[in-house]
């Protein structure tokens, strides 16, 4: 008896042991990522003789370490700022201070994480270039309040968004360019925030959702006919939203399936705009199941680089899911649905190749 007494003991304190240590471990990463202190950290680029992260010359606090907040100013002429650090951690990014015309902020190098967001707020006269990979490690706001903020479509460049919602709100209607996405997070477009993109994002198999006001404008240099922009991202576009495609070939394909409401941002526009550069006829062909949530608009026509009369047309080769919501275009020959036995362009009161449900 006394020896199973003793064993119960010694049991006991093994489970009050384990117990302490799991606490201590679990207060440790609560302080670790919550509550930290976090250091605000700006780029000088007075190191003299790199542009590297690792030479503290270059930074207010020294060099970045995890859960700091970094911040680039402009300064007379361009600069290149360059990670040369591993596995860095950081919080926030931030881009402040007016410049004029010829500056030009570079980012290169490593990789980094990023918890909080990033901040633009430079004026339209500086040019911010990220050509190195960020990776979200939370949900978190890309706030482009005046800047130029372009994402390069650079090989090893990416904004991975892993499985995280990126807000990206540009309200003063900056030039803000997201070229290259990866992960399977969601992408939101704010209302009166334009966003641009122009090279492909294989990698990329999230949501990217439009919302009321919001303008995704995908441009597809070359005469590529297959859109890869959003790789294989669901698309979901508001009413008051718009999804704009701009190819430079006769015929251009989007295989995205998508969610559509309302008419899009502009009279005369429809909830997907389609040009095609400049080629006198051209087609944007949408693949992917397509459903209602509202009554919708679509159109397109062709830009041409001279003057002339241009044709362009969506053509719908799925099925569309209506739900009971109306179907229609801009009413000048632009939109066509294909169905099996059936080739149909309004502007007519019926449509071919729809379903209820």
């Amino acid at each position: 008896m006394q020896e199973n007494g003793k064993n119960l003991k010694s049991f006991d304190i093994t489970i009050l042991t384990i117990a302490l240590v799991a606490l201590i471990l679990l207060l440790d990463f609560v302080f670790l990522n919550y509550f930290r202190p976090n250091t605000v950290d700006t780029w000088t680029g007075k190191g003299g003789y790199d542009d590297n992260w690792s030479d503290a010359a270059n930074w207010t606090s020294g060099v970045p370490a995890d859960n700091y907040s970094l911040v680039f100013k402009p300064v007379n002429g361009a600069y290149i700022s360059n990670n040369d650090l591993s596995g860095l951690a950081l919080r926030k990014i931030s881009f402040e201070g007016r410049g004029n015309i010829q500056n030009t902020i570079t980012l290169k190098g490593n990789s980094f994480s990023l918890s909080h967001g990033i901040l633009v707020n430079t004026g339209q006269q500086v040019d911010i270039e990220v050509e190195l990979t960020i990776n979200l490690t939370g949900s978190q706001l890309l706030n482009d309040v005046s800047g130029m903020f372009n994402v390069s479509e650079n090989a090893g460049t990416s904004f991975n968004l892993g499985n995280n919602v990126l807000t990206v709100n540009a309200p003063a209607d900056p030039d803000l360019s997201l070229n290259s996405l990866s992960g399977k997070g969601t992408l939101i477009i704010t209302n009166n925030t334009v966003v641009y993109m122009q090279n492909a994002s294989p990698n990329y198999s999230g949501t990217t959702d439009i919302a009321s006001g919001g303008y995704l404008d995908i441009l597809i240099p070359g005469s590529s006919s297959g859109i890869n922009s959003l790789g294989s991202s669901y698309i979901n576009v508001a009413r008051g939203g718009e999804l704009d495609v701009i190819f430079y070939g006769t015929a251009g394909t989007l295989s995205n399936a998508m969610t559509l409401d309302g008419n899009g941002i502009g009279k005369w526009f429809g909830v997907i705009f389609s040009e095609g550069g400049n080629f006198t006829y051209s087609v944007l062909n949408l693949t992917g199941k397509i459903t209602l949530s509202g009554d919708t608009l679509l159109g397109g026509f062709t830009t041409l680089a001279q003057p002339g009369d241009g044709i362009g047309r969506v053509v719908i080769s799925q099925p569309v899911y209506t739900n009971g919501y109306k179907l229609s275009d801009i009413g000048d020959d632009t939109t066509a649905i294909y169905s099996p036995n059936n080739y149909y362009q309004p502007p007519h009161s019926l449509f071919y190749n729809l379903t209820s449900n």
